[in-house]
């Protein structure tokens, strides 16, 4: 009687391992399903996009930016926070790379931190139900912002979704982005984003 025990328990439990593991796994395949998020599929060409694109100047040695003024807003409202600004970047090939949403918040006195935190910890829920909670956690920290900035980022092979945000040194401001980027392009040449 007490090895049928044992053994039920060990299945039980090898069971619930092995369900975890389908769980997990399912949610990274929805990263690489979502691939940029949908409009936006890594690898694009800008012929696609075109004439929703407004340039931007920002030097970048890898790759070329572009503010999206287009009429799809799937990123301009991610589970109900809003409003994002969406950046693209394609490589010299013309094909996407990077798809950025932020926004930006100035600290304005009314719970500004506490409001701020609810938003990310909205989106940091939303992510997590979306591609599971197997992602690395880093403290950013600099001479620009406040420690305690916080990212997240989740990795397949060919996508790479980081989700963060960064506090201005004297809380004057918080940035929260949402960012898919094709896995491994910006650490050619050196190069880091």
């Amino acid at each position: 009687m007490k090895t049928r025990t044992f053994f039920g328990i060990v299945a039980s439990a090898v069971m619930l391992l092995c369900f975890q593991q389908q769980v997990f796994s399912q949610n990274l395949q929805k990263l690489d399903e979502d691939n940029g998020y949908r409009i936006f599929k890594i690898d694009s060409k800008f012929d696609n996009f075109e004439d929703s694109l407004q340039p931007l100047n920002l030097g970048l040695p890898t790759s070329t930016g572009y503010k999206f003024i287009g009429s799809d807003t799937s990123f301009q409202n991610i589970a109900g926070i809003r409003p994002f600004v969406i950046q693209v970047f394609f490589d010299f090939s013309n094909n996407l790379v990077k798809v950025s949403a932020y926004l930006f918040t100035a600290n304005n006195g009314r719970n500004f931190e506490k409001r701020t935190d609810k938003m990310f910890e909205t989106l940091k829920t939303y992510y997590t139900e979306r591609y599971g909670n197997e992602c690395t956690k880093s403290i950013l920290n600099s001479d620009v912002m406040r420690s305690g900035g916080i990212r997240y980022v989740w990795q397949t092979e060919n996508v790479t979704f980081t989700m963060q945000v960064v506090t201005g040194k004297n809380t004057e401001w918080r940035i929260i982005n949402v960012i898919y980027t094709k896995t491994g392009f910006y650490k050619k040449d050196g190069y880091n984003e």
